[in-house]
């Protein structure tokens, strides 16, 4: 089993789709203070449109609510090009029901907003741990 420490923050990229700027901006500094590079995005449709090779190494971290579509639409034309990379969907208005069928959907997290810096840091390191499992195993 691979554990945390296996993973270095400064060998992945974080790729952030909100819409709204400051939020991003905010989720973004707390990424790179926990080592990580970041790339972001306004809408899904700008990051379905990178090339595959932007999601090798990396974990999106999406806004549920985005303007062309859901984080959860997201991830489901994520899976539909059989890019595997985790995805962690953050909104300050969730109910259960939302968080069971995101989970459900192949999420990797769900997280409400305001989020804890370390909880979100924590988030992502254990979202890439078990994609690094998922990928060892299968290859």
């Amino acid at each position: 089993m691979m554990a945390a420490a296996d993973i270095q923050a400064c060998e992945y990229t974080v790729l952030l789709v909100d819409a709204d700027h400051a939020a991003r901006g905010e989720l973004g500094a707390v990424l790179r203070r926990g080592g990580y590079q970041t790339r972001d995005f306004d809408r899904a449709a700008e990051l379905l449109a990178a090339p595959d090779h932007v999601f090798h190494w990396s974990c999106v971290v999406s806004e549920l609510s985005l303007p062309d579509m859901t984080g959860l639409d997201l991830v489901r034309n994520l899976r539909d090009r059989a890019i595997r990379t985790p995805v962690i969907v953050l909104t300050a208005q969730a109910d259960i029901p939302t968080a069971v069928h995101a989970l459900r959907n192949d999420v990797a997290d769900f997280l409400l907003k305001p989020v804890v810096e370390r909880d979100l840091l924590r988030r992502v390191e254990t979202a890439l741990v078990r994609h690094a499992e998922l990928v060892r195993t299968f290859s």
